[in-house]
């Protein structure tokens, strides 16, 4: 049994900048610094391509950026807080939101505030 290598080019990511190749579609490029992986499309330099996953790794990023936003707002609202400060942090959380942006909040939206935070008088 023959067991055959595949080597893909690889350089540090100076060296693939400076040079700017233009990968062949479907060819890997690797750089060897900074573990990211580029994939040609046969007409684009190096420093057009955007590197394997950059977009969901950037939305992943964004996302997790909101998390954290939300969780603050989250950790914000206290038990004793009145229906209006509520309604206020969530305009605040939800800003630019077209759903919410009406002012309106449903009924199972408060319930599940209720259950969650406790019923406000």
């Amino acid at each position: 049994m023959t067991i055959t290598t595949i080597q893909q080019k690889r350089a540090l990511s100076s060296v693939w900048s400076s040079v700017n190749p233009v990968l062949l579609a479907g060819e890997l490029g690797y750089e060897i610094d900074t573990k990211l992986l580029k994939i040609g499309d046969g007409e684009h330099n190096w420093n057009e391509l955007d590197y394997f996953m950059q977009s969901l790794i950037t939305r992943i990023q964004a996302l997790e950026e909101q998390i954290a936003e939300l969780s603050e707002a989250i950790e914000d609202i206290d038990k004793t807080a009145s229906d209006e400060d509520i309604d206020a942090m969530l305009d605040d959380v939800f800003a630019g939101n077209e759903q919410l942006n009406d002012g309106e909040v449903d009924d199972d939206f408060n319930a599940m505030l209720d259950e969650v935070f406790g019923a406000n008088p």
